[in-house]
């Protein structure tokens, strides 16, 4: 699939290839079941989104920003997020939290941010400010759709991805009986 997957994924995305070679050695074909290229790319772009507290974004940690709260949720997860105690008109590090979560909003914005950062024309306060409006506006869209979806659209949506899938299963399940000679 061309779908990314976050990097906290790669030691499945592993195991995964590592049981797809050993099908690959044992029951060779034309057909590989899991293409070697596939790999590395679906890892383009992805990585680990940083939570409040610098570590990883993870509701079992609770250092999340709530994306479907109220605007003044959303205001506050972001002012706790964890910053340096550099003094304003100092350079700001550039691989800070603020930094990161706001490339994920507004990417032109977190340039310009970037640039603030290192000539020192922005404080920690100021850049929070910046990333809580970014997420707001950011989010907004999907806040407002999911405010207005029914419980009848959510379970249409579920049964057609689960149909997709299934068929998406069936089609590589056969390819596998073909491989290994078994017939259903």
């Amino acid at each position: 699939r061309d779908d990314p997957v976050g990097e906290d994924q790669r030691q499945h995305i592993e195991y995964t290839r590592e049981i797809a070679a050993k099908f690959n050695i044992n029951y060779p074909g034309r057909t590989r079941i899991f293409n070697e290229e596939v790999k590395e790319r679906i890892f383009a772009g992805t990585g680990i989104v940083p939570g409040v507290d610098g570590a990883k974004m993870s509701k079992s940690y609770g250092n999340t920003i709530p994306l479907f709260a109220s605007d003044a949720e959303i205001q506050k997860a972001v002012m706790s997020v964890k910053t340096g105690s550099e003094p304003m008109g100092s350079a700001l590090q550039v691989d800070d939290t603020v930094l990161k979560l706001f490339k994920y909003f507004d990417p032109d914005g977190a340039a310009a941010l970037a640039s603030r950062y290192q000539a020192g024309t922005v404080g920690y306060k100021e850049a929070k400010e910046l990333l809580s409006k970014a997420i707001i506006a950011g989010t907004h869209d999907m806040r407002v759709k999911r405010r207005d979806i029914t419980t009848e659209q959510v379970e249409k949506i579920l049964m057609k991805g689960k149909t997709k899938a299934r068929a998406f299963a069936r089609k590589k399940m056969d390819l596998v009986h073909r491989r290994i000679g078994v017939e259903v």
